[in-house]
């Protein structure tokens, strides 16, 4: 039997982006899932979009949604954790949304690799403005464990699962991380089982000038704020000194590559941030 799949996405205020994201699981060709979306009580058109889909698709018995106050997007995943029923946990922001057929793609890995704490795979990275055409593909590390993230975040959360046993046993996302919470799981999870690779793309990753975590470099205080977590974040979970090196290393070479980007007129100048910082 296909291993079920929980899908949990975050949202608020979501309206121009939501639909496209659930429909991108509801339409899955794989039958054994389950997708939850839990709102933070949006105020914009969100909540009549969820009540539609709620309504009128034909997998409305698979999909769910709860719309009330939470304390941000972290403890919005946490809710619908503890929802979920599946062997394997994913979260889906509301403004990524995954390829067709990516858990169909998926069935034979979901099955080989059930001692694996970790199945991640491609992504693509969208441009809000820009044509689909410059739409950019990533493929993360083949080998990745908790020594290899002492760089930082290497794997893309969309296009990731997590063993659901053992994330039970990781206990929740950290509600006090504003960007990193998956970073941080990545790290607890390493320790307790091995992150399994698959060379398949799994999801697309849109990055535009209105997210929470920094699209370049030019809002500095939120930046800092970024680097200074991800900092906190592997501290917290054992990391040394020489690593913090390394993250700054990698920081500094992002900044170079942004603006010989942008001084090139290059499209893609704000993927600095996610391939050099990985998050």
């Amino acid at each position: 039997m296909e291993p079920k799949i929980s899908v949990v996405t975050p949202s608020y205020n979501a309206a121009s982006c939501i639909r496209e994201a659930a429909l991108s699981v509801l339409n899955q060709s794989y039958e054994n899932y389950e997708y939850i979306v839990m709102d933070g009580g949006s105020t914009d058109d969100t909540v009549n979009i969820l009540k539609d889909i709620a309504h009128n698709h034909p997998q409305r018995h698979k999909f769910r949604w709860i719309s009330e106050r939470d304390r941000g997007q972290t403890d919005a995943i946490n809710k619908g954790l503890r929802l979920s029923t599946g062997e394997w946990f994913a979260f889906l922001n509301a403004d990524d949304y995954y390829e067709a057929n990516a858990f169909r793609n998926l069935e034979a890995v979901f099955v080989q690799h059930r001692d694996k704490a970790i199945l991640y795979g491609n992504c693509k990275v969208y441009y809000d403005g820009l044509p689909e055409k410059d739409t950019i593909s990533y493929r993360p590390p083949s080998r990745i464990d908790f020594k290899t993230m002492s760089a930082g975040n290497q794997v893309f959360g969309p296009a990731s699962f997590y063993n659901m046993q053992i994330l039970r046993r990781a206990g929740e996302f950290d509600t006090n991380l504003h960007y990193w919470m998956d970073y941080d799981m990545y790290l607890r999870i390493s320790k307790m089982g091995k992150l399994q690779y698959v060379d398949k793309c799994i999801a697309t990753f849109r990055i535009s000038h209105g997210q929470k975590s920094p699209s370049d470099f030019r809002n500095k205080s939120v930046y800092r704020n970024f680097q200074k977590e991800a900092h906190y974040v592997y501290f917290k979970n054992g990391g040394g000194y020489f690593n913090k090196l390394l993250l700054r290393r990698s920081i500094t070479i992002g900044r170079i590559i942004f603006w010989r980007n942008r001084l090139k007129g290059d499209p893609h100048y704000l993927r600095v941030v996610r391939l050099a910082d990985r998050k």
